[in-house]
Protein backbone atom coordinates (compact mmCIF):
# COMPACT_ATOMS: atom_id res chain seq x y z
CA UNK A 1 0.00 0.00 0.00
CA UNK A 2 1.42 3.61 -0.65
CA UNK A 3 0.35 6.42 1.41
CA UNK A 4 0.79 9.86 0.26
CA UNK A 5 1.03 12.53 2.66
CA UNK A 6 0.59 16.01 2.05
CA UNK A 7 1.79 18.70 4.24
CA UNK A 8 0.97 22.39 3.80
CA UNK A 9 4.24 24.26 3.53
CA UNK A 10 4.21 27.18 5.39
CA UNK A 11 4.06 30.64 3.77
CA UNK A 12 6.96 32.83 2.97
CA UNK A 13 6.95 36.03 4.23
CA UNK A 14 7.64 38.87 2.50
CA UNK A 15 10.47 40.90 3.28
CA UNK A 16 9.80 44.34 3.98
CA UNK A 17 11.10 46.68 2.02
CA UNK A 18 12.42 49.36 4.49
CA UNK A 19 13.91 52.12 1.83
CA UNK A 20 13.94 52.34 -1.93
CA UNK A 21 17.28 51.72 -3.62
CA UNK A 22 18.08 54.32 -5.80
CA UNK A 23 19.27 53.74 -9.31
CA UNK A 24 22.87 54.99 -9.48
CA UNK A 25 24.14 53.79 -6.16
CA UNK A 26 21.63 51.42 -4.59
CA UNK A 27 21.82 52.86 -1.56
CA UNK A 28 19.25 53.52 1.13
CA UNK A 29 16.88 56.50 0.40
CA UNK A 30 14.68 58.56 2.70
CA UNK A 31 10.64 58.41 2.20
CA UNK A 32 9.24 61.50 0.85
CA UNK A 33 7.60 60.13 -2.39
CA UNK A 34 4.14 59.34 -0.78
CA UNK A 35 4.99 60.61 3.34
CA UNK A 36 7.45 61.21 5.87
CA UNK A 37 8.76 58.16 8.00
CA UNK A 38 6.66 59.85 11.03
CA UNK A 39 3.77 59.67 9.44
CA UNK A 40 4.21 56.15 8.22
CA UNK A 41 5.19 55.12 11.59
CA UNK A 42 1.64 56.77 13.01
CA UNK A 43 -0.37 54.83 10.82
CA UNK A 44 1.03 51.88 11.45
CA UNK A 45 0.46 52.56 15.38
CA UNK A 46 -3.23 53.07 14.60
CA UNK A 47 -3.28 49.60 12.95
CA UNK A 48 -2.56 48.45 16.39
CA UNK A 49 -6.19 48.40 17.30
CA UNK A 50 -7.67 45.39 16.93
CA UNK A 51 -11.06 47.18 16.60
CA UNK A 52 -9.80 48.69 13.26
CA UNK A 53 -10.59 46.97 9.96
CA UNK A 54 -7.23 47.36 8.58
CA UNK A 55 -6.33 45.36 11.70
CA UNK A 56 -6.61 41.67 10.04
CA UNK A 57 -5.37 42.40 6.49
CA UNK A 58 -2.14 43.66 7.95
CA UNK A 59 -1.85 41.18 10.21
CA UNK A 60 -2.05 38.48 8.86
CA UNK A 61 1.09 39.85 5.91
CA UNK A 62 2.80 41.48 8.28
CA UNK A 63 4.65 40.39 11.79
CA UNK A 64 5.78 43.65 13.07
CA UNK A 65 5.50 47.35 12.18
CA UNK A 66 8.86 47.99 10.78
CA UNK A 67 7.94 45.75 7.51
CA UNK A 68 5.14 48.08 6.64
CA UNK A 69 6.15 49.95 3.48
CA UNK A 70 4.72 53.17 1.38
CA UNK A 71 3.41 50.90 -0.94
CA UNK A 72 1.65 48.84 1.41
CA UNK A 73 -0.31 52.05 2.44
CA UNK A 74 -1.20 52.30 -1.32
CA UNK A 75 -2.36 49.39 -1.87
CA UNK A 76 -4.67 50.09 1.12
CA UNK A 77 -6.09 53.26 0.15
CA UNK A 78 -6.92 51.73 -2.73
CA UNK A 79 -8.77 49.10 -1.51
CA UNK A 80 -10.69 51.77 0.94
CA UNK A 81 -11.82 53.82 -2.05
CA UNK A 82 -13.32 50.67 -3.69
CA UNK A 83 -14.95 49.62 -0.81
CA UNK A 84 -16.47 53.25 -0.61
CA UNK A 85 -17.53 52.91 -3.98
CA UNK A 86 -19.51 49.66 -3.27
CA UNK A 87 -21.23 51.28 -0.17
CA UNK A 88 -21.83 54.45 -2.15
CA UNK A 89 -23.40 52.50 -5.05
CA UNK A 90 -25.53 50.07 -2.58
CA UNK A 91 -26.66 53.46 -0.27
CA UNK A 92 -27.97 54.88 -3.89
CA UNK A 93 -29.45 51.26 -4.67
CA UNK A 94 -31.44 51.88 -0.95
CA UNK A 95 -32.44 55.31 -1.52
CA UNK A 96 -34.33 54.56 -4.86
CA UNK A 97 -35.88 51.17 -3.49
CA UNK A 98 -37.03 53.40 -0.12
CA UNK A 99 -38.67 55.82 -2.80
CA UNK A 100 -40.26 52.65 -4.57
CA UNK A 101 -41.43 51.74 -0.93
CA UNK A 102 -42.41 54.95 0.09
CA UNK A 103 -44.90 55.48 -3.38
CA UNK A 104 -46.38 52.04 -2.86
CA UNK A 105 -47.53 53.36 0.56
CA UNK A 106 -49.55 56.50 -0.72
CA UNK A 107 -51.08 54.31 -2.78
CA UNK A 108 -51.95 51.72 -0.56
CA UNK A 109 -53.22 54.40 1.79
CA UNK A 110 -55.17 55.85 -0.67
CA UNK A 111 -57.14 52.49 -1.72
CA UNK A 112 -57.54 52.05 2.07
CA UNK A 113 -59.22 55.42 2.77
CA UNK A 114 -61.15 54.73 -0.65
CA UNK A 115 -62.58 51.05 1.04
CA UNK A 116 -63.03 53.07 3.87
CA UNK A 117 -65.76 55.61 2.40
CA UNK A 118 -67.40 53.34 0.41
CA UNK A 119 -68.23 51.08 3.77
CA UNK A 120 -69.22 54.23 5.37
CA UNK A 121 -71.83 54.80 2.53
CA UNK A 122 -72.75 51.30 2.76
CA UNK A 123 -73.72 51.32 6.22
CA UNK A 124 -75.45 54.09 5.99
CA UNK A 125 -77.90 53.11 3.68
CA UNK A 126 -81.05 51.27 4.79
CA UNK A 127 -80.92 47.64 4.85
CA UNK A 128 -83.45 45.23 2.81
CA UNK A 129 -85.48 42.22 4.81
CA UNK A 130 -85.02 39.41 3.06
CA UNK A 131 -87.46 37.89 1.43
CA UNK A 132 -89.25 34.78 2.95
CA UNK A 133 -88.28 31.62 0.81
CA UNK A 134 -90.87 29.74 -1.21
CA UNK A 135 -89.72 26.36 0.14
CA UNK A 136 -87.76 25.63 3.55
CA UNK A 137 -86.35 22.63 2.38
CA UNK A 138 -84.66 22.47 -1.31
CA UNK A 139 -83.10 18.83 -2.59
CA UNK A 140 -80.00 18.97 -4.61
CA UNK A 141 -82.18 17.87 -7.64
CA UNK A 142 -83.80 21.10 -7.53
CA UNK A 143 -80.80 22.94 -7.21
CA UNK A 144 -79.07 21.46 -10.25
CA UNK A 145 -82.30 22.22 -12.28
CA UNK A 146 -82.55 25.67 -11.19
CA UNK A 147 -79.08 26.05 -12.84
CA UNK A 148 -80.23 24.67 -16.11
CA UNK A 149 -80.80 27.02 -19.23
CA UNK A 150 -83.27 26.20 -21.73
CA UNK A 151 -82.74 23.34 -24.70
CA UNK A 152 -82.57 25.96 -26.88
CA UNK A 153 -79.61 27.65 -25.16
CA UNK A 154 -77.76 24.13 -24.17
CA UNK A 155 -75.92 24.00 -27.51
CA UNK A 156 -72.24 24.99 -26.61
CA UNK A 157 -69.80 25.92 -29.66
CA UNK A 158 -68.09 21.92 -30.05
CA UNK A 159 -71.48 20.78 -29.63
CA UNK A 160 -72.74 23.50 -32.83
CA UNK A 161 -68.88 22.21 -34.83
CA UNK A 162 -70.34 18.73 -34.28
CA UNK A 163 -73.71 19.61 -36.10
CA UNK A 164 -71.80 21.36 -38.56
CA UNK A 165 -69.74 18.69 -39.63
CA UNK A 166 -72.44 15.99 -39.49
CA UNK A 167 -74.34 17.92 -41.89
CA UNK A 168 -71.41 18.37 -44.26
CA UNK A 169 -71.13 14.75 -44.11
CA UNK A 170 -74.13 14.05 -44.83
CA UNK A 171 -73.68 15.96 -48.05
CA UNK A 172 -71.52 12.89 -49.19
CA UNK A 173 -73.58 10.52 -48.60
CA UNK A 174 -76.49 8.64 -51.13
CA UNK A 175 -79.40 6.29 -49.77
CA UNK A 176 -80.41 3.79 -51.49
CA UNK A 177 -83.92 2.37 -50.68
CA UNK A 178 -86.00 -0.97 -52.05
CA UNK A 179 -82.34 -2.30 -53.03
CA UNK A 180 -83.01 -5.85 -53.52
CA UNK A 181 -80.25 -7.91 -51.90
CA UNK A 182 -79.44 -10.20 -49.06
CA UNK A 183 -77.82 -9.14 -45.88
CA UNK A 184 -74.54 -11.31 -47.02
CA UNK A 185 -74.82 -9.60 -50.67
CA UNK A 186 -74.79 -5.87 -49.24
CA UNK A 187 -71.86 -6.76 -46.89
CA UNK A 188 -69.71 -8.13 -49.69
CA UNK A 189 -70.76 -4.74 -51.48
CA UNK A 190 -70.10 -5.39 -54.77
CA UNK A 191 -73.01 -3.29 -55.59
CA UNK A 192 -71.39 -0.67 -54.39
CA UNK A 193 -67.72 -1.68 -56.51
CA UNK A 194 -70.16 -1.78 -59.39
CA UNK A 195 -72.38 1.75 -58.97
CA UNK A 196 -68.58 3.55 -58.16
CA UNK A 197 -66.83 1.95 -61.24
CA UNK A 198 -70.33 3.07 -63.62
CA UNK A 199 -70.38 6.42 -62.16
CA UNK A 200 -66.27 7.16 -62.37
CA UNK A 201 -66.29 7.77 -58.57
CA UNK A 202 -64.01 6.01 -55.74
CA UNK A 203 -65.73 2.68 -54.37
CA UNK A 204 -67.95 3.76 -51.34
CA UNK A 205 -68.35 2.40 -47.65
CA UNK A 206 -71.08 0.66 -47.03
CA UNK A 207 -73.91 0.94 -44.25
CA UNK A 208 -77.45 -0.71 -43.63
CA UNK A 209 -79.71 1.63 -42.15
CA UNK A 210 -82.09 -0.43 -39.86
CA UNK A 211 -85.65 0.49 -39.85
CA UNK A 212 -88.83 -0.62 -37.93
CA UNK A 213 -90.79 -1.31 -40.87
CA UNK A 214 -90.57 -4.84 -42.83
CA UNK A 215 -89.74 -4.04 -46.59
CA UNK A 216 -86.10 -4.29 -48.38
CA UNK A 217 -83.17 -2.89 -46.30
CA UNK A 218 -82.20 0.78 -46.76
CA UNK A 219 -78.34 1.33 -47.04
CA UNK A 220 -76.08 4.24 -47.05
CA UNK A 221 -73.07 4.75 -49.41
CA UNK A 222 -70.58 6.80 -47.69
CA UNK A 223 -68.37 8.68 -50.44
CA UNK A 224 -65.37 10.95 -49.87
CA UNK A 225 -67.06 14.10 -51.45
CA UNK A 226 -70.02 15.64 -51.98
CA UNK A 227 -69.13 16.12 -55.48
CA UNK A 228 -69.22 12.10 -56.20
CA UNK A 229 -72.28 11.69 -54.24
CA UNK A 230 -74.24 14.21 -56.65
CA UNK A 231 -72.40 12.35 -59.48
CA UNK A 232 -74.05 8.97 -58.29
CA UNK A 233 -77.26 10.75 -57.93
CA UNK A 234 -77.73 12.17 -61.37
CA UNK A 235 -76.39 8.72 -63.02
CA UNK A 236 -77.94 5.67 -60.87
CA UNK A 237 -81.40 5.95 -62.79
CA UNK A 238 -79.66 5.27 -66.04
CA UNK A 239 -77.14 2.67 -64.67
CA UNK A 240 -79.70 1.06 -62.31
CA UNK A 241 -80.89 -1.46 -64.47
CA UNK A 242 -77.37 -3.49 -65.14
CA UNK A 243 -76.60 -3.49 -61.69
CA UNK A 244 -77.64 -6.63 -59.51
CA UNK A 245 -80.54 -5.68 -57.05
CA UNK A 246 -81.00 -2.08 -57.83
CA UNK A 247 -83.58 -2.36 -61.21
CA UNK A 248 -86.46 -1.13 -58.35
CA UNK A 249 -83.54 1.15 -56.30
CA UNK A 250 -84.38 4.24 -55.81
CA UNK A 251 -81.32 7.09 -54.62
CA UNK A 252 -81.76 9.97 -52.68
CA UNK A 253 -79.36 12.36 -50.64
CA UNK A 254 -79.20 11.67 -46.83
CA UNK A 255 -81.37 13.85 -44.54
CA UNK A 256 -81.55 14.87 -41.32
CA UNK A 257 -84.51 14.74 -39.13
CA UNK A 258 -85.90 18.25 -40.06
CA UNK A 259 -84.91 17.48 -43.75
CA UNK A 260 -86.75 13.96 -44.18
CA UNK A 261 -89.82 15.61 -42.37
CA UNK A 262 -89.99 18.53 -45.32
CA UNK A 263 -89.96 15.83 -47.71
CA UNK A 264 -92.60 14.43 -46.83
CA UNK A 265 -94.34 17.23 -45.84
CA UNK A 266 -93.95 18.72 -49.17
CA UNK A 267 -95.48 15.47 -50.55
CA UNK A 268 -98.43 16.06 -48.71
CA UNK A 269 -98.76 19.75 -49.62
CA UNK A 270 -98.50 18.53 -53.65
CA UNK A 271 -100.75 15.45 -53.24
CA UNK A 272 -103.41 18.04 -51.77
CA UNK A 273 -103.04 20.22 -54.44
CA UNK A 274 -103.30 17.73 -57.20
CA UNK A 275 -106.56 15.71 -55.53
CA UNK A 276 -108.05 19.43 -55.52
CA UNK A 277 -107.66 19.90 -59.36
CA UNK A 278 -108.64 16.34 -59.50
CA UNK A 279 -105.43 15.28 -61.04
CA UNK A 280 -102.89 12.86 -60.67
CA UNK A 281 -99.32 13.38 -59.34
CA UNK A 282 -96.84 11.37 -60.56
CA UNK A 283 -93.34 12.64 -59.23
CA UNK A 284 -92.31 15.98 -56.55
CA UNK A 285 -89.07 17.05 -57.56
CA UNK A 286 -88.97 20.33 -55.42
CA UNK A 287 -87.58 18.50 -52.28
CA UNK A 288 -84.54 17.57 -54.63
CA UNK A 289 -83.95 20.89 -56.66
CA UNK A 290 -84.28 22.26 -52.87
CA UNK A 291 -81.21 19.77 -51.98
CA UNK A 292 -79.45 20.36 -54.76
CA UNK A 293 -79.90 24.40 -54.42
CA UNK A 294 -78.31 24.24 -51.04
CA UNK A 295 -75.55 21.69 -51.84
CA UNK A 296 -74.46 23.34 -54.87
CA UNK A 297 -74.96 26.63 -54.11
CA UNK A 298 -76.79 27.40 -57.58
CA UNK A 299 -78.15 30.61 -58.33
CA UNK A 300 -80.12 29.88 -61.55
CA UNK A 301 -82.30 27.31 -61.77
CA UNK A 302 -83.98 26.34 -65.58
CA UNK A 303 -87.06 23.60 -65.61
CA UNK A 304 -88.85 22.15 -68.31
CA UNK A 305 -92.03 19.92 -68.13
CA UNK A 306 -93.05 21.22 -64.99
CA UNK A 307 -96.44 19.81 -65.68
CA UNK A 308 -97.98 22.68 -63.82
CA UNK A 309 -100.77 24.60 -64.33
CA UNK A 310 -102.38 28.26 -62.17
CA UNK A 311 -103.86 25.66 -59.52
CA UNK A 312 -99.94 25.86 -58.09
CA UNK A 313 -99.07 28.69 -56.67
CA UNK A 314 -95.04 30.03 -57.22
CA UNK A 315 -94.71 29.93 -53.64
CA UNK A 316 -94.24 25.62 -54.45
CA UNK A 317 -91.12 26.53 -56.25
CA UNK A 318 -89.88 29.19 -54.84
CA UNK A 319 -87.83 27.33 -52.49
CA UNK A 320 -88.87 28.79 -48.91
CA UNK A 321 -88.85 32.34 -50.96
CA UNK A 322 -85.24 32.08 -52.06
CA UNK A 323 -85.65 32.68 -55.68
CA UNK A 324 -87.67 34.91 -57.73
CA UNK A 325 -90.32 32.10 -59.97
CA UNK A 326 -91.02 33.39 -64.12
CA UNK A 327 -92.69 30.58 -65.81
CA UNK A 328 -95.02 29.75 -68.55
CA UNK A 329 -97.09 26.46 -67.80
CA UNK A 330 -98.77 24.81 -71.04
CA UNK A 331 -101.94 24.10 -68.98
CA UNK A 332 -102.79 20.65 -70.74
CA UNK A 333 -100.87 17.32 -69.77
CA UNK A 334 -97.10 17.79 -69.91
CA UNK A 335 -94.86 20.56 -70.74
CA UNK A 336 -94.16 23.68 -69.15
CA UNK A 337 -91.30 26.17 -68.15
CA UNK A 338 -89.58 27.56 -65.04
CA UNK A 339 -86.72 29.75 -64.37
CA UNK A 340 -85.96 30.61 -60.67
CA UNK A 341 -83.76 33.08 -60.16
CA UNK A 342 -82.09 33.26 -56.62
CA UNK A 343 -82.77 36.43 -54.81
CA UNK A 344 -81.50 39.71 -55.07
CA UNK A 345 -80.27 38.70 -58.51
CA UNK A 346 -81.21 41.43 -61.22
CA UNK A 347 -83.33 40.47 -63.95
CA UNK A 348 -85.35 41.32 -66.69
CA UNK A 349 -88.06 39.40 -68.56
CA UNK A 350 -87.03 39.59 -72.19
CA UNK A 351 -90.76 40.38 -74.09
CA UNK A 352 -91.32 38.37 -76.96
CA UNK A 353 -93.11 38.99 -80.31
CA UNK A 354 -96.98 38.75 -80.45
CA UNK A 355 -96.34 35.49 -83.14
CA UNK A 356 -94.35 34.25 -80.81
CA UNK A 357 -96.56 34.03 -77.81
CA UNK A 358 -97.89 30.49 -78.67
CA UNK A 359 -94.70 28.71 -78.75
CA UNK A 360 -93.47 27.79 -75.60
CA UNK A 361 -90.08 29.88 -74.38
CA UNK A 362 -89.18 32.29 -71.81
CA UNK A 363 -85.91 34.45 -72.10
CA UNK A 364 -84.67 36.67 -69.06
CA UNK A 365 -81.61 38.69 -69.12
CA UNK A 366 -79.77 38.52 -65.65
CA UNK A 367 -77.28 41.30 -64.60
CA UNK A 368 -74.40 40.56 -62.39
CA UNK A 369 -71.12 42.32 -62.22
CA UNK A 370 -72.17 44.73 -64.50
CA UNK A 371 -72.53 42.23 -67.46
CA UNK A 372 -75.66 41.05 -68.76
CA UNK A 373 -76.37 37.37 -69.92
CA UNK A 374 -79.19 36.19 -71.80
CA UNK A 375 -81.21 32.86 -70.74
CA UNK A 376 -83.32 31.18 -72.85
CA UNK A 377 -85.33 28.49 -71.93
CA UNK A 378 -87.28 27.06 -74.49
CA UNK A 379 -88.46 23.78 -76.27
CA UNK A 380 -87.99 25.01 -80.47
CA UNK A 381 -85.16 27.18 -80.92
CA UNK A 382 -85.45 30.93 -82.32
CA UNK A 383 -82.57 32.58 -84.17
CA UNK A 384 -84.78 35.96 -83.04
CA UNK A 385 -83.58 35.54 -79.21
CA UNK A 386 -79.64 34.97 -80.42
CA UNK A 387 -79.83 38.44 -82.12
CA UNK A 388 -78.63 39.78 -79.21
CA UNK A 389 -73.99 40.96 -78.51
CA UNK A 390 -74.84 39.42 -74.62
CA UNK A 391 -73.45 36.11 -74.30
CA UNK A 392 -76.53 33.53 -74.14
CA UNK A 393 -77.39 30.09 -72.60
CA UNK A 394 -80.66 28.29 -73.90
CA UNK A 395 -81.63 24.93 -72.24
CA UNK A 396 -84.62 22.83 -72.85
CA UNK A 397 -86.52 20.04 -73.92
CA UNK A 398 -85.68 19.39 -78.06
CA UNK A 399 -87.05 16.54 -78.66
CA UNK A 400 -84.15 15.75 -81.08
CA UNK A 401 -82.66 12.41 -80.49
CA UNK A 402 -81.04 11.80 -83.87
CA UNK A 403 -78.05 14.18 -83.52
CA UNK A 404 -74.60 13.25 -82.64
CA UNK A 405 -73.41 16.18 -80.45
CA UNK A 406 -70.02 14.66 -80.35
CA UNK A 407 -69.64 15.44 -84.42
CA UNK A 408 -72.80 17.75 -84.56
CA UNK A 409 -74.53 15.15 -87.47
CA UNK A 410 -78.03 14.30 -87.91
CA UNK A 411 -79.43 11.17 -89.35
CA UNK A 412 -82.60 12.88 -89.25
CA UNK A 413 -84.05 15.79 -91.10
CA UNK A 414 -86.14 17.22 -87.75
CA UNK A 415 -83.34 17.47 -85.96
CA UNK A 416 -80.66 18.86 -89.19
CA UNK A 417 -82.85 22.31 -88.75
CA UNK A 418 -81.77 22.27 -84.98
CA UNK A 419 -78.15 21.29 -85.77
CA UNK A 420 -78.40 23.79 -88.59
CA UNK A 421 -79.39 26.57 -85.79
CA UNK A 422 -77.03 26.05 -83.42
CA UNK A 423 -74.33 26.17 -85.98
CA UNK A 424 -75.42 29.38 -87.62
CA UNK A 425 -75.19 30.81 -84.42
CA UNK A 426 -71.94 29.47 -82.97
CA UNK A 427 -73.60 27.38 -80.08
CA UNK A 428 -71.57 24.70 -78.56
CA UNK A 429 -73.99 21.78 -76.97
CA UNK A 430 -73.16 20.82 -73.00
CA UNK A 431 -75.28 17.93 -72.31
CA UNK A 432 -73.15 14.47 -73.46
CA UNK A 433 -75.25 11.81 -71.26
CA UNK A 434 -78.61 10.65 -71.76
CA UNK A 435 -81.34 12.67 -70.38
CA UNK A 436 -83.75 9.63 -70.99
CA UNK A 437 -82.96 6.02 -70.41
CA UNK A 438 -85.84 3.84 -72.17
CA UNK A 439 -84.09 4.15 -75.18
CA UNK A 440 -81.01 5.93 -74.13
CA UNK A 441 -81.62 9.74 -75.47
CA UNK A 442 -80.13 13.02 -75.09
CA UNK A 443 -83.37 15.44 -74.90
CA UNK A 444 -82.78 18.29 -73.05
CA UNK A 445 -79.84 20.01 -74.12
CA UNK A 446 -77.35 23.41 -73.35
CA UNK A 447 -75.95 25.67 -75.67
CA UNK A 448 -74.09 28.86 -75.35
CA UNK A 449 -72.42 30.96 -77.52
CA UNK A 450 -69.62 31.67 -74.59
CA UNK A 451 -67.73 29.52 -73.51
CA UNK A 452 -66.19 30.62 -69.94
CA UNK A 453 -69.58 31.05 -68.50
CA UNK A 454 -70.86 27.44 -67.86
CA UNK A 455 -68.44 25.67 -65.74
CA UNK A 456 -70.58 21.98 -65.23
CA UNK A 457 -73.76 20.12 -66.32
CA UNK A 458 -75.07 17.72 -64.02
Amino acid sequence: MVVTIIKHKPRNKRKALSALKDENGGKKSKLSEYSSKQAVDDIIESVDDMSNPLYELLSNDFKSKEEFTVNDIAMMFKSLAETILKLQSQNTMLKNQNCILNANLSNLTEKVDGLEENLKLLSSQPKESPKPPTTLIKTFASAVASTISAPESQITFMRAASLANSEDARKSNVIIKNIDLSEEAIEKAEFASKIAKDCGTSTPSVFRIPHPAKGPPIVRLAFKSKEEARTVLTKFNSIKASIQGCLNASPRPDLSKPELEKYRQSWKTVIQKNNEAGQTIYTNKVLQLDLWSSNSNIDILCLVETKIDSNYPDSLLSLDEKYAVIRKDRNRHGGGLAILIKKPINYTVVSLPTHLESVEILSVDIKIHGKTTRLIDLRESLNILLSTENPSIITGDFNCAHVDWNSYTASASQCQSLLDVSLYNGLTQFVQNPTRLEPPNILDLVFTNSMDIIRDVI
